[in-house]
This record gives structure tokens, C-alpha cells and sequence, in this order.
């Protein structure tokens, strides 16, 4: 029951992950969290101002603490 609930508890953000084509999301949202991925290589483009707006609400509604070891 235990990995399901986290499941359901993070499925908003993984769905949210696929707003665009795939690595695109991904590295928006790495990187707004302080992990320096680069931005996306041609032919990949930034993400949309629609789908950065969805990622900034779905990181600001969950408490992501990543350890960054040194």
C-alpha cells in the first residue's frame, strides 16, 4: 500500500512530465530546481509558455528535496 499511495501522491507530476515531448519537460524542470541540465538541442526547442507555467505550479505544489552531494 505503501508504494501505491506514493504513486498516487506523485502521479500529477508525472504526468505533468509529458505535457510536451520528452526530454523537453524534463530538463525545465531539473533545471528549475537547481540541477544545471542545459537547455533541450535542436531539434528540440524550450518548452512553451503553457507547459512552463503547468511545471512551475506542479513544483511549487510539491516539496522536492534532492541531496546534492559535492
Amino acid at each position: 500500500e505503501g508504494a501505491a499511495s506514493e504513486h498516487r501522491r506523485l502521479l500529477p507530476i508525472f504526468l505533468g512530465m509529458f505535457t510536451e515531448s520528452n526530454p523537453i519537460p524534463v530538463k525545465y524542470a531539473v533545471n528549475r530546481i537547481g540541477l544545471n541540465v542545459g537547455e533541450p538541442r535542436l531539434p528540440m526547442v524550450p518548452p512553451s509558455a503553457k507547459a512552463m507555467t503547468e511545471i512551475n505550479k506542479l513544483l511549487e505544489e510539491y516539496d522536492i528535496d534532492l541531496p546534492i552531494s559535492a
